[in-house]
């Protein structure tokens, strides 16, 4: 059966770097954020309900949503963010739990799912074999998000803010993954991870 685990953490966490690996040594990774992108590119019901929610804020001069406005929006105002993810998260959710479903019946391999915020589901909205928490120190956080995203200090710390409950994120992983360590040393753990769960030795690439 194939297994299906979340992948989760902070903002600059790592997350990215992780699921690359994974995706090396053979796992179909799935990530909701590109989920989300399909669905505001796509969906004409998803931009009309945003629409009628927002007005034109968070539309571009093409008439298109405007992720940056939205990410804005969603950090800037608790009860802006409930609304936009009403609109959006069930429906992504929809779609993991089909493809969740769906790996399941295979003979093995592992999918895994790029969820960022996971752990905020209470309870969680389809059974997966298990999670895998990314972390790092909090400055560590902190100073890959100045660098990364072109952020300052109390942006970075706006962002983080707003992931609340992140430092106990980790009372619910099954595996939780440091990620402040060389990309040689994160890849090979990452590998040894993938053997370990798929109960392979097919999974390396090296």
């Amino acid at each position: 059966m194939g297994q299906v685990w979340i992948l989760c953490g902070p903002i600059a966490s790592g997350k990215t770097t992780v699921a690359t690996f994974f995706a090396e040594a053979g796992a179909v990774v799935l990530d909701a954020d590109k989920l989300v992108d399909e669905l505001l590119e796509d969906s004409a019901v998803v931009k009309s309900e945003l629409r009628e929610a927002f007005g034109n804020e968070i539309f571009d001069k093409l008439d298109r949503p405007d992720r940056e406005a939205i990410s804005r929006k969603v950090f800037a105002d608790p009860a802006a963010r409930a609304r936009i993810e009403g609109i959006l998260h069930p429906r992504v959710l929809e779609r993991l739990e089909e493809e969740a479903r769906t790996f399941r019946e295979k003979p093995g391999g592992l999918l895994l799912l790029e969820v960022v915020l996971w752990m905020k589901l209470d309870p969680p909205p389809f059974p997966v074999d298990g999670i895998c928490l990314t972390q790092a120190p909090e400055k560590v956080l902190l100073s890959r998000a100045a660098a990364r995203r072109g952020m300052d200090e109390h942006a970075a710390r706006s962002r983080l803010k707003a992931q609340e409950g992140w430092k106990n994120w980790s009372d619910r992983a099954d595996v939780i993954l440091n990620t402040d360590q060389s990309k040689e040393a994160l890849r090979e753990t990452v590998f040894s991870y993938y053997r370990a769960w798929t109960q392979s030795d097919e999974g390396s690439r090296e």
